[in-house]
């Protein structure tokens, strides 16, 4: 349904005034954009609804003014029905091409209102990414588009061959124009992707993707419930739990997000339910898009509006779930607990997120020694219950149905530990534990350039520079064949790149055997992406963690 333009206004300073003080600072549309027909001589459209008295530049000004951004769902391969009948409608920057001309009667989206461009005409190319341009000119931080794999394949999981398939070539071709055009400051993700391949085409050029059904009406049954087995298309995977789960090797510090879609904290049953969607969707490092509306919300913001939970998200937090396989969990869905998550801040504490996923008391438990590798007791803290556990070793708890918990464990002061396991892995960096002598429950494996890719494989650590200033850092690796092999050392800050360096990995002892690499690298103060790329093909390198002296200043 459209929602109409007073109704739109009522909820979003609804939203500014309920959540704005907790630092939410955006504002999305979705879907249902046939009507918006209204378009400007290049044939985008101006407002979300025709029905609307304001456009577009009224609303993104609307939220400036009140320290809010907006996002914006629309799909720049789509053209209107509108810009169909016009034939002085031009595609920008090529005034000899009408935007007529971009698609045929035969390519409908939605007959009679939006019809699917053509990348194979001439303009189609310009046509796109002055889409892209012209929402981010506006002032507009984000695009999300949906429908992909409808373009892409014509397929649909639920209604089957609807539309013309326009072929893995095409779709490939659209992703790269609008990584192009957004630039690195113009946020794009992608709904509805088949993600093929392990999403090799789609992870290097967008910032997030949808990795479960549509919330729909939302509940327990979305969130944990419907098909548990992994299919070869969108969507790859039913629930949240499971798409985040199959997802968690491509997340990580500095790579691609993970789009969990929209939060209703009243389509749960419990409070428990509604921390228990809260902490999976934070630890996962998803966007929280709240959906509940002024007259639906009821008395249950406060889920949205925890500060310490919320830090964990505006710290960039992209846990995983403890691996205990390097099994591909689209076909072991052993090799990966759905219901216990950890993941590293950038000051090196660590965040533990335990789930009971059962319609019954369960007990779900970690021990920090043994799978964590934390040799001493660390301070413990439930971000729930705002209240200091102690210093522990261990935790365990009776856990009520569809109920969790979420941990903040902080270590004695001293060097910080950062888990390649609980990193980013690039290219052909996976998670192993065949090697005796880990700490955690594993590794990345595989550290060495993709000759047939050309594709380097890397491990990037978010890393808390503290004032700025040289550091020093230690590399915990081995290698199981050859003498030694190369790795480069990068730190990007913001829109600073460092050049690189290289460091010499040598073998000490027997093949396998981990050691242990001293070196130094520049940080600058606050958030810093530590990257560490295999570049050497001497041998394997297996990385276990990095030490950073000075992580916890700040």
């Amino acid at each position: 349904m459209n929602i109409p333009e007073d109704v739109w206004k009522a909820n979003i300073d609804w939203f500014i005034k309920e959540f704005g003080p907790y630092g939410y600072d955006t504002i999305a549309t979705d879907g249902w954009i046939e009507a918006s027909q209204r378009i400007n001589k290049s044939g985008y459209i101006i407002s979300y609804n025709d029905e609307w008295t304001h456009d577009w530049s009224y609303w993104i000004k609307y939220l400036r003014d009140r320290g809010f951004k907006l996002s914006i769902y629309y799909n720049p391969f789509w053209i209107t029905q509108s810009a169909r009948d016009d034939r002085s409608v031009r595609v920008l920057g090529r005034p000899d091409i009408a935007v007529a001309d971009l698609t045929a009667d035969w390519d409908p989206f939605t007959k009679g209102k939006i019809y699917w461009l053509d990348p194979t005409r001439p303009g189609a190319k310009e046509y796109a990414q002055g889409y892209v341009k012209y929402f981010k000119g506006l002032g507009a931080t984000r695009l999300r588009t949906d429908f992909v794999s409808w373009f892409e394949t014509g397929w649909d999981q639920n209604l089957g061959q609807i539309q013309r398939e326009h072929g893995r070539d095409a779709y490939i071709d659209l992703i790269n124009w609008m990584d192009e055009a957004a630039g690195p400051d113009f946020e794009l993700s992608l709904v509805l992707p088949n993600m093929y391949f392990h999403g090799v085409a789609e992870r290097p050029h967008t910032d997030s993707f949808r990795i479960d059904d549509d919330a729909g009406a939302g509940g327990w049954s979305w969130l944990s419930g419907h098909r548990q087995s992994w299919q070869p298309h969108w969507t790859q995977w039913s629930n949240p739990f499971t798409g985040f789960t199959g997802w968690s090797d491509v997340n990580g510090p500095g790579l691609i997000g993970l789009d969990g879609d929209f939060l209703s904290s009243a389509s749960f049953a419990t409070d428990d339910e509604r921390r228990t969607a809260v902490s999976l969707f934070t630890i996962a490092g998803s966007p929280i898009c709240v959906y509940d509306l002024v007259d639906t919300s009821g008395s249950n913001a406060w889920v949205f509006e925890n500060p310490e939970v919320i830090a964990l998200n505006q710290q960039g937090l992209a846990g995983k779930p403890i691996y205990h396989s390097d099994h591909g969990f689209n076909w072991d869905t052993s090799s990966r607990d759905t219901e216990r998550w950890v993941g590293q801040l950038p000051d090196g504490s660590w965040i533990v997120g335990l789930f009971n996923r059962s319609d019954g008391v369960a007990t779900r438990s970690i021990n920090f020694i043994t799978e964590l590798g934390l040799p001493n007791p660390v301070a413990v803290r439930d971000l729930w219950t705002h209240k200091d556990l102690g210093a522990r070793t261990s935790y365990s708890a009776a856990f009520p149905a569809h109920g969790c918990a979420l941990l903040k464990l902080t270590p004695p002061a001293g060097p910080r530990r950062f888990d390649a396991q609980l990193g980013g892995w690039s290219g052909r960096a996976i998670f192993d534990k065949e090697l005796a002598g880990y700490t955690g429950t594993g590794y990345a494996a595989d550290l060495n350039p993709d000759d047939d890719d050309h594709v380097d494989s890397a491990v990037s650590f978010a890393v808390d520079g503290g004032h700025g200033g040289r550091n020093s850092l230690a590399l915990r690796y081995a290698l199981t064949r050859g003498e030694s092999a190369d790795v480069t050392i990068t730190v990007q800050s913001g829109s600073r790149v460092d050049e690189g360096r290289t460091q010499r990995l040598a073998l000490r002892g027997r093949a396998g055997a981990w050691a242990t690499q001293d070196t130094s690298v520049q940080l600058s103060s606050g958030r810093n992406l530590i990257i560490v790329t295999g570049t050497g093909r001497g041998a394997e390198i297996y990385l276990d963690y990095i030490t950073v002296a000075t992580a916890n200043a700040s």
